[in-house]
């Protein structure tokens, strides 16, 4: 079985028992956008990343220092330093550890890679709540 490396989509092979298969029979997939991405250290899911353009693998985000203009996504599944993981720069993503308490808008924290609803000195938006555990993504932008 293979994948495809943007959406994480099931390759339909071309055996007689896959025959009438497509990528449309991902469509549950289709709803968030998603990136494979290496790692360049050990990261916690649901955290926000940056591609370090020095070793061209994914770090942890914050938005106190230069990192925070090329925030690319938030981390679907916690790894370590060299392994694969998809990120997510578009869509909805669930935490049930999260507890938002309003849809006020989300901002990378200034230290630690998360989601925060009380914006820090530099602000940079991710998106917005839609219940207490689940967030709207959008692509990173910096306020």
């Amino acid at each position: 079985m293979s994948f495809t490396d943007d959406m994480d989509l099931e390759k339909p092979t071309e055996s007689s028992a896959n025959a009438g298969e497509s990528y449309n029979d991902n469509s549950d997939k289709l709803e968030k956008r998603t990136l494979k991405v290496t790692l360049g250290a050990t990261i916690s899911a649901f955290k926000w990343v940056y591609l370090d353009w020095g070793t061209k693998r994914y770090l942890e985000a914050d938005s106190s220092t230069a990192i925070k203009k090329v925030t690319a996504g938030i981390l679907l599944e916690g790894g370590d330093n060299g392994d694969e993981r998809f990120i997510c720069y578009a869509g909805r993503v669930t935490n049930p550890l999260w507890s938002f308490t309003s849809n006020a808008e989300l901002y990378l924290s200034a230290s630690g890679g998360d989601p925060v609803q009380t914006p820090p000195a530099t602000k940079v938006l991710l998106g917005y709540p839609t219940d207490t555990d689940e967030m709207q993504v959008i692509p990173p932008v910096m306020l």
